[in-house]
């Protein structure tokens, strides 16, 4: 009852599952029409420039191109950042600190949980030479080396990527299954199956490893109530990458 005598409204909580996946697709779906949007205008300058490839040599050849994916994933990942929160805005449910986390956990769990994202760096890594599989997978090598303009592209991958996908896959998206029968192991589950799926420029061990670590991270997310850890464990990770990638292309 509030002070006039009238039954208060009950707070609504997060998105439910379905309309979750439904805003999920929205989401990349933006973040893809950004890229493009992006695409249009850094083909142009390239041919203007005088660029030795055709328009449709390019054009296909932007997945692989450093510059590119640095500018493109600063701006999309910016953009779909802002899309998120806004979503979050328009339900008028839970804070977005409650809806996305945003609380700040001990400092010794982050360090907890930063030394668990280190110990499965190393067995990845491991595992990788065990199999035969380069540490670093080709395609990050290949973007290092046309990245052009370095800081922005570890802008792109120490700080944008890792805020965007941790707060769509291991907070929204998390958020939205794990108040359902499914609970915070179905969540996790869900967040890095979809996670891994999204990263088809990897083989298949690769896309593996991805998984994994997308189950530690909804793991560190679901034992510590915050989506910092996440974000740091994933930032540490590209940063571990990147450091590796440096040290093997000449």
């Amino acid at each position: 009852m509030n002070a006039e005598g009238a039954p208060e409204t009950p707070k609504r909580g997060p998105w439910g599952p379905f309309a979750t996946m439904a805003f999920g697709v929205v989401v990349a779906v933006v973040f893809v029409v950004a890229q493009i949007a992006v695409a249009i205008p850094y083909l142009i300058v390239q041919q203007v420039t005088g660029s030795e490839q055709s328009l449709e040599a390019a054009a296909s050849g932007l997945d692989s191109d450093g510059l590119f994916t640095s500018i493109a994933e600063v701006i999309a990942g910016s953009i779909a950042i802002a899309l998120i929160l806004f979503l979050v805005w328009i339900r008028r449910g839970p804070g977005f600190r409650d809806y996305l986390a945003l609380r700040l956990p001990t400092r010794f769990k982050t360090l907890q949980w930063l030394l668990y994202g280190i110990l499965l760096a190393g067995l990845l890594d491991g595992l990788s030479y065990l199999f035969g599989y380069a540490i670093v997978p080709p395609w990050m090598q290949t973007i290092y080396r046309s990245a052009v303009f370095l800081p922005l592209l570890l802008v792109a991958l120490l700080v944008v990527a890792p805020v965007l996908e941790e707060l769509f896959f291991r907070a929204f998206l998390f958020e939205g299954v794990c108040h359902t029968r499914l609970g915070d192991l179905g969540a996790i589950l869900v967040a890095s199956l979809v996670w891994a799926s999204i990263h088809l420029q990897y083989e298949w061990f690769y896309i593996g490893q991805i998984f994994a670590l997308g189950l530690l991270l909804g793991v560190a997310r679901s034992r510590t109530g915050s989506i910092v850890p996440p974000m740091l464990m994933h930032s540490l990770f590209n940063g571990i990458a990147t450091v590796q990638v440096m040290l093997e292309t000449p």
